[in-house]
């Protein structure tokens, strides 16, 4: 299992993001750099990844965008901008319509799971306020706001 995914986590959210984009391009042909003008809105959205535990599976994929609207300060602008992004919109349309929303199916019941733990965080993760909390380590992240992990299920 990948550290940050582990409740207890004491990886740093630096530290935490680059083993996620480590993994992630290991699993699918993505670059390691994204366009300039995304590059902060997705390093905040790869923090909420790390923050709230999601992989980044297309289920894990799902369930980071309902915790990046439940747990987060994003504004509606400020997805726009990713979502409009020639990165999102070529990996989105690589993707294809029917596997994302079998994606969204299956992870409806953790998207369920979300909204109930995000009613019960402390306060919501500043989506622009990301880099000052970089050497921070995840599970005191998680603890100042609030985020409750569920522990791993016994393989």
């Amino acid at each position: 299992m990948l550290a940050y995914l582990e409740p207890q986590c004491r990886l740093t959210l630096r530290q935490s993001i680059a083993l996620l984009r480590e993994e992630d391009a290991k699993e699918r042909d993505v670059a390691m750099t994204v366009a300039p003008e995304v590059e902060r809105s997705m390093t905040a959205h790869d923090a909420v990844h790390v923050i709230f535990a999601c992989d980044t599976s297309d289920r894990g994929e799902a369930i980071a965008h309902a915790w990046m609207m439940l747990g987060t300060t994003v504004k509606h602008g400020e997805i726009r901008a990713v979502t409009m992004s020639r990165d999102h919109r070529t990996f989105a349309s690589e993707m294809g319509h029917a596997r994302r929303l079998g994606a969204l199916i299956a992870a409806l019941p953790s998207i369920a799971d979300a909204a109930f733990r995000a009613r019960r965080m402390r306060k919501r993760w500043s989506w622009t306020d990301y880099d000052r909390y970089l050497e921070v380590p995840l599970v005191d992240i998680r603890k100042e706001y609030g985020v409750r992990i569920p522990l791993p299920k016994p393989v």
